[in-house]
C-alpha cells in the first residue's frame, strides 16, 4: 500500500511458529525471499545459514502496523470491568518490566527461545523499539490499520469503521494513571 503496488504483488506463505521449522525452510533454499523474526536472523547468522542471505526491506522501518494488543468481548468488559483493568494493568507492568530492565529481560526471552542471551540481544534492542511507551498507537496508526485492513478485505473506504470503534485505549489510559499514581517501578 505503502509503494502503490497491487495487493497480489507478494505471496504470502507462513513459515509457521516452529524455530526449527523457519529454520529449516531458509536453509534448505528453496525459497527466494521471506519475512523473518529478527531474533531468527540473530540465530541464524550465528550457526552461518545466512551466508548468502540478503537483507531487503528492514520491516521495523518501513512498515507501522499495530505490534500487538489486547482484545476482550463487550460482554467482559460490561460484566467484569475490574477483571479487564486488572488484567490490562498487570500487562502494562510486563510491558514496562521489558522496556525499563533490559538484562532481565533478555535473559527471559533467551531462555524463552533456548538460546543464548548474545543470540536475542540485538533482536531485544529491535523489538524495544516498537513497544509503544504508553501502551497506545498514534491516531495515524489507527487509520493506518484500518486503512490497511480494509484494503485487504476490499471494504470501500466509506463503510470502513472509525477507529474510535475499533481501538479504545481507556483501560490502557487508567492503568497508566494508576502506576503513575503508585509510583511503581519495576524490579529485576
Amino acid at each position: 500500500m505503502k509503494r502503490g503496488l497491487p495487493q497480489d504483488f507478494f505471496a504470502f506463505t507462513p513459515f509457521g511458529s516452529n524455530v526449527g521449522a523457519r529454520m529449516a525452510i531458509v536453509n534448505s533454499g528453496t525459497l527466494p525471499a521471506g519475512v523473518l523474526h529478527p531474533a531468527d536472523v540473530e540465530i541464524m547468522k550465528s550457526r552461518g545459514m545466512l551466508k548468502d542471505g540478503r537483507l531487503l526491506v528492514d520491516m521495523a522501518e518501513e512498515v507501522q502496523s499495530t505490534f500487538n494488543g489486547l482484545a476482550t468481548s463487550d460482554e467482559m468488559i460490561r460484566t467484569k470491568p475490574a477483571l479487564v483493568q486488572k488484567f490490562v494493568k498487570a500487562t502494562l507492568k510486563g510491558m514496562i518490566y521489558a522496556r525499563t530492565l533490559r538484562e532481565p529481560s533478555i535473559a527471559r526471552f533467551a531462555k524463552f527461545m533456548k538460546t543464548t542471551p548474545d543470540a536475542v540481544a540485538g533482536e531485544y534492542d529491535q523489538l524495544r523499539r516498537l513497544m509503544a511507551p504508553n501502551s497506545t498507537i498514534s491516531p495515524d496508526a489507527q487509520a493506518l490499520e484500518i486503512g490497511l485492513r480494509g484494503e485487504m478485505m476490499n471494504v470501500p473506504k466509506e463503510k470502513r469503521p472509525a477507529p474510535a470503534t475499533v481501538f479504545d485505549f481507556a483501560f490502557a489510559a487508567r492503568a497508566a494513571t494508576e502506576l503513575e499514581k503508585e509510583a511503581w517501578k519495576p524490579e529485576p
